[in-house]
């Protein structure tokens, strides 16, 4: 006969299912072996091991929360200095480059301001011109010499970058 799973069990397979318990072990350790004095000591070795760990973990955490007291106020007192504590690279670059293009733009600025001096120092200004005399078209562009040669850049209009105008 063949065993299945959902056969009943046969007379012949009783041996199989003893009322004895297996020996596995029993679910509790027997107290017996141990007297109440080692009991006793046991219990407070395990109880100083678990005070132990419960004060290096407050210790842990003492030390963590320190160190993030410290941080904070670090940034604090930066904070109350106007200084910035986390400024990011990508945002220090950025200033950068942009300090650089405005140095450039002051060189090109003085070197136009001091060309327009030169050409103003060579232009003859009449001393005086008689009121009946004076007219705009005197006093237009053509009527001074130009140097042909001279590239001025052009200067546009100032604009404001950043988002703060005070």
């Amino acid at each position: 006969m063949a065993h299945s799973p959902y056969a009943a069990p046969s007379v012949d397979s009783a041996s199989d299912y003893s009322p004895e318990p297996q020996a596995v072990g029993p679910k509790r350790r027997a107290r017996g072996s141990m007297t109440a004095e080692e009991r006793r000591e046991a219990r407070a070795h395990r109880n100083r091991l678990a005070a132990q760990s419960s004060r290096d973990r407050k210790k842990v955490q003492f030390e963590t929360l320190s160190g993030r007291v410290s941080q904070l106020e670090h940034e604090n007192r930066s904070l109350r200095l106007g200084l910035s504590t986390s400024s990011s690279p990508s945002v220090d670059d950025g200033l950068a480059k942009e300090n650089a293009e405005l140095r450039a733009r002051i060189q090109q600025l003085e070197q136009a301001w001091q060309n327009m001096t030169k050409i103003l120092g060579t232009m003859i200004i009449p001393q005086q011109l008689p009121l009946q005399t004076a007219s705009a078209s005197m006093l237009s562009k053509t009527s001074y010499p130009s140097p042909s040669g001279l590239n001025l850049p052009l200067s546009p209009a100032p604009t404001t970058t950043s988002g703060s105008d005070s």
